[in-house]
């Protein structure tokens, strides 16, 4: 059964957003079915915020303005509360970061997170799987 509605980590957002080689024609390929509206993608709050910093190297403050608000046109934003930071810093999860966005995924109802770091995941209660696997899963069903 093909996932309908997906969470998209941080770093598939980057692949997609600075076209880092090899790894972006994944992303694409993810956000295509997306565009298409074959699936529906959910992206963290504050996944933004991070992405607005990491881009400043490469865009001017208007040129990520806009990137970020076409992302936010295609995604929906998932939010984060005192109770999901309250959560992060008690808990035993050493990457505050990865804890939220599983948290957000799970909130968000996701079926699966795409991400290229899997070994950052191991305690999701939302099934991880990479944007390679995610595609064949995909094509294949």
């Amino acid at each position: 059964m093909k996932p309908n509605k997906v969470f998209l980590d941080t770093n598939i957002l980057l692949d997609y957003i600075l076209d880092r080689g090899s790894v972006s024609v994944h992303a694409e390929h993810v956000f295509d079915l997306c565009v298409r509206g074959e699936i529906e993608c959910t992206v963290a709050a504050h996944s933004i915020v991070n992405i607005f910093y990491i881009l400043r190297k490469h865009y001017s403050v208007q040129a990520r303005k806009t990137i970020l608000d076409s992302l936010c046109d295609l995604c929906y934003i998932e939010s984060i509360d005192e109770t999901s930071i309250k959560k992060v810093l008690t808990g035993t999860h050493k990457d505050i970061e990865d804890h939220l966005q599983m948290l957000c995924a799970e909130k968000s109802g996701a079926e699966c997170i795409i991400t290229r770091d899997i070994k950052g995941f191991k305690e999701s209660p939302v099934r991880i799987i990479s944007p390679e696997r995610f595609l064949k899963e995909w094509n294949e069903a």
